[in-house]
């Protein structure tokens, strides 16, 4: 039996072999001569790695199709907004001054429903290659702090509903190739913690962060003495504000990891070097109109009045970088990254950087 077996496949292999050598024959004549004029489009979408994960149910970019006429590039700025880091700020160039639409302004009023309201306003794209008719006025929302992890998934359906509504005003597209960068702006942890101190006093009365604070903090709060507020944060341990790295990852070496690299996931700023911050968007980028913005007389919007503090302030720096290590961490991380990016680019941007380390 095994006998006869053997010579059944001896018999076969031949027109076996022949069968599979035909049906790679024909696979490649239909790649080469028919797939190439189908009207089924497989078009690219360039990320920051330039690939997009098709295998993801949140890549909305990869099984599009359309009449094979023209191709369209929308770049997009996306800003992971910090609390208290001089995001206001950079908000307001963005939405004045950079000549760039949100997405909250490009989508149509029916679009944006049943998207997240506080992100569209966060995410901005370079008019250039819009047409400026399907620019509106937006819903009037303020761009939130959104965790990054929220702010990808968000992006992502929002950017699948403009990509959908593009498509259907633009019937001669053939590709849509999409550019994304993540920006963020850090500063240095004690003054973050001050401006917010500052911040919170200025609106005691409407009590808005009593429940974030102890009872003897908020006491100090409504008294304006910093100094001993911030000495209260210490020994309880309890900081009422948010850290840094929280808006990247809960873990501060995930965090790092974030925008750390020669192609990080979030190019990082700092608030110590403003200037010298946008200045490099505007080399590394092309970004307009810096220089206008940077002469005007309010470039930093909301600004919190200075309480005035009689106890040594260099000690109680000192003292925070026991007491917030991981934020320092992170910090003097985004600072070496934020000096290598411009040293790269630029290192005369760095003089007259005020960085407390």
């Amino acid at each position: 039996l095994f006998h006869r077996a053997c010579i059944a496949f001896r018999m076969m292999r031949w027109p076996l072999f022949l069968l599979a050598t035909c049906a790679l024959f024909f696979q490649i004549v239909w790649l080469l001569f028919w797939y190439p004029q189908s009207d089924n489009f497989l078009y690219s979408s360039l990320t920051r790695n330039n690939e997009w994960n098709c295998d993801n149910d949140a890549a909305p970019l990869c099984n599009m199709t359309t009449t094979p006429l023209e191709t369209l590039q929308a770049d997009f700025f996306t800003f992971l907004r910090i609390p208290k880091t001089g995001s206001t700020s950079l908000l307001r160039f963005f939405q004045e001054y950079s000549g760039m639409a949100s997405l909250d302004q490009l989508l149509l009023p029916e679009k944006r429903s049943n998207l997240t309201p506080g992100l569209l306003p966060c995410s901005f794209g370079m008019t250039s290659s819009f047409r400026n008719d399907n620019v509106s006025k937006g819903n009037g929302h303020v761009c939130g702090h959104i965790a990054y992890s929220g702010m990808i998934k968000n992006w992502f359906r929002a950017i699948d509903v403009w990509i959908d509504q593009e498509f259907d005003l633009r019937p001669n597209v053939k590709f849509l190739n999409v550019s994304m960068e993540t920006l963020t702006i850090v500063r240095n942890p004690f003054d973050r913690l001050r401006s917010y101190f500052d911040y919170c006093h200025g609106l005691v009365e409407r009590e808005v962060w009593k429940t974030v604070h102890t009872e003897a903090q908020y006491a100090k709060v409504r008294e304006g003495d910093f100094a001993s507020w911030i000495e209260l944060v210490y020994r309880e341990n309890h900081i009422p504000s948010n850290a840094q790295f929280r808006y990247l990852d809960d873990n501060v070496d995930q965090a790092i990891a974030l925008i750390s690299g020669d192609s990080p996931n979030v190019t990082v700023l700092v608030n110590e070097c403003f200037e010298a911050s946008l200045l490099f968007m505007e080399r590394k980028f092309g970004l307009a109109n810096v220089g206008r913005f940077l002469s005007t007389p309010k470039v930093r919007s909301n600004v919190s009045v200075r309480r005035n503090v009689t106890t040594d302030l260099v000690y109680l720096r000192e003292q925070s970088k026991l007491h917030l290590v991981d934020e320092y961490k992170f910090y003097n991380a985004a600072v070496k990254q934020f000096e290598k990016q411009v040293s790269s680019i630029d290192p005369s941007l760095l003089v007259g950087c005020n960085i407390f380390i």
